[in-house]
């Protein structure tokens, strides 16, 4: 009663698999990625969802989980109900296990990343442009300390990145 509790409050979708009869046997949600229970019952209902870039990393990433290799989660991307690729953060626990040792029961959270790797890509993106502008760019905090320092800035001044980054800009 208060695992139920505890992972309905959760902003992550959490489900338990008993691995002998290959079932779910809790679900914290109504659906998932537009997906309803119903969907999400069926056997590979995600496992047939994934992205083919990222299939062998995630049959990988499930071996070695079974093995007890895999630590961590693993990200990778599923199609949605209305055929768009969401990006997933995935963690696996065992929660019980067989008597020779592997798993029994596991508890899987995922977690929709989208927006997150989106905005990632886009920083990177702009960290690139800024860095590769032949104009000097030189960003500073409130106090006018340097923060950022570009190549050409580099090329011109003959200071390197290393060596301004913190200083006042009138040192």
């Amino acid at each position: 009663e208060r695992f139920p509790r505890l992972a309905g409050s959760l902003p992550d979708t959490v489900y338990t698999l008993n691995l002998e009869e290959r079932r779910v046997t809790y679900f914290n949600r109504d659906s998932f990625l537009g997906y309803d229970r119903g969907e999400l019952s069926r056997p590979n209902s995600i496992q047939d969802q994934i992205h083919t870039e990222d299939a062998a990393a995630v049959t990988k990433y499930s071996s070695d989980f079974f093995l007890g290799k895999a630590n961590g989660g693993l990200e990778y991307r599923v199609k949605n109900k209305n055929g768009q690729w969401e990006w997933v953060d995935s963690r696996k626990i065992v929660l019980s296990s067989n008597p020779d040792g592997t798993p029994k029961e596991i508890m899987v959270v995922l977690r929709v990343i989208t927006d997150r790797k989106q905005v990632v890509e886009q920083l990177e993106y702009h960290s690139q442009v800024l860095a590769n502008l032949n104009d000097i760019v030189i960003g500073t905090d409130e106090n006018f300390r340097i923060k950022y320092w570009n190549i050409a800035a580099e090329k011109v001044f003959g200071w390197k990145h290393g060596e301004v980054i913190g200083k006042s800009v009138t040192e």
